[in-house]
């Protein structure tokens, strides 16, 4: 017997559907009690002198993800992957010169931009 080859795509949607229905409509909710709040949607600046220097000749890839807790810190993934052997050189065998390393996945600033740590 043999299986028609409209029943995998079906079935696939069938489960996928609850899933994706869940993320219809999903809002971010710090945002949109913002735009409630005052009416129009916030607005943000980039400081270029923020983060300060990272200890120890970090240097950071794609960053991945940006959160603030309640502590006003602001904790940042990135991929050191995405780094190239002429960005990391202190990091290659046999290093290829003086600057930089790849930055822990993982870091954690402070609000004035300080590194708090990093894994």
């Amino acid at each position: 017997m043999q299986r028609s080859p409209r029943i995998l795509p079906i079935g696939v949607i069938l489960f996928a559907a609850p899933f994706l229905g869940s993320c219809a409509g999903a809002e971010d909710s710090e945002a949109t009690r913002a735009r409630d709040a005052s009416g129009d949607v916030p607005t943000f600046t980039v400081d270029p002198s923020w983060p300060l220097e990272m200890p120890d000749k970090w240097i950071m890839g794609a960053v991945t993800a940006v959160f603030v807790d309640a502590q006003d810190h602001v904790w940042v993934t990135h991929l050191p992957e995405t780094l190239t052997p002429e960005e990391i050189s202190a990091a290659q065998d046999p290093p290829l010169g003086t600057c930089c390393v790849p930055a822990p996945v993982v870091i954690e600033f402070d609000a004035q931009g300080n590194v708090v740590q990093g894994w």
